[in-house]
């Protein structure tokens, strides 16, 4: 190969880099949160290893968890109950697990976030993730405050982003050269 060719086929791969740099950073930004997701709602666990804390079992009047019930038959149960119920009597009317927090009841929060932003400057593509509704938002700056960045990422994680990273540009070089 010539250097003219080495030097053509170098500029083709920064071009297929510069081209697939957005599309690329979005995937694996969401790759990231599939990660993030699972660990919270399967391990129940935040970046550190430790877990968010347990659901509430302070006594509320049972209407409270009977109007936010999930299926009629919670309903029932919540009515048949004690006057005075706590969240976890609420989640086990619903069928959810009680062991400790994992931030889904209906799903919404997760299933409304993903990356939310994308900010591409010079050689730099920046994204956010997060809420993509209002409604995400709100639950997720309410669960920020009292537990941190619930979408802070592990150090494993974000070595499994960097390692994907690294085979797709090692792709686009096995491609060129």
């Amino acid at each position: 190969m010539s250097f003219q060719d080495f030097a053509n086929r170098i500029q083709l791969i920064a071009d297929e880099i510069e081209a697939t740099r957005e599309q690329e950073t979005v995937i694996q930004a969401n790759d990231l949160f599939a990660l993030i997701r699972l660990r919270i709602q399967k391990n129940r666990e935040d970046s550190t290893g430790g877990q968010f804390g347990n659901y509430s079992e302070a006594l509320v009047p049972r209407w409270f968890g009977e109007k936010r019930a999930l299926s009629e038959g919670a309903k029932t149960t919540i009515r048949k109950g004690n006057y005075f119920q706590s969240y976890v009597d609420f989640r086990k009317a619903d069928g959810l697990q009680v062991d400790s927090i994992d931030f889904t009841r209906t799903g919404q929060m997760f299933q409304q976030s993903g990356v939310n932003s994308i900010e591409t400057t010079n050689f730099i593509t920046k994204v956010g993730i997060g809420g993509q509704t209002d409604y995400a938002q709100r639950l997720i700056g309410y669960h920020n405050e009292r537990f941190g960045n619930i979408y802070a990422p592990t150090e494993d994680e974000i070595q499994m982003v960097l390692d994907a990273q690294r085979e797709r540009i090692e792709n686009i070089f096995n491609t060129f050269l």
